[in-house]
């Protein structure tokens, strides 16, 4: 049963990641890029930097072809409040 969640939060955690680094590339805001944002914020605080840095940095960059991954840095997808 953990290998499945694992599988899906893989998958989930892949595509929401790719659509938001394509979006940022090509400079597009729509409310699907922004929902996708906050799950990517929602699913740090469940799974952790170190495994949202595992999943993320074995993501293919779309934009980018060949070989090229996601980079990912700590709470990069986490909003940070503002003043």
């Amino acid at each position: 049963m953990q290998e499945e969640i694992d599988g899906a939060d893989t998958l989930m955690v892949r595509r929401y990641a790719q659509a938001v680094a394509l979006g940022r590339t090509f400079e597009i805001k729509n409310p699907g890029l922004t929902r996708a944002l906050g799950r990517l914020g929602h699913f740090t605080s469940i799974l952790g930097d170190d495994k949202m840095n595992a999943i993320v940095s074995q993501t293919p960059d779309l934009a980018k072809r060949g070989s090229t991954k996601l980079t990912y840095q700590e709470r990069q997808y986490v909003p940070t409040a503002v003043p």
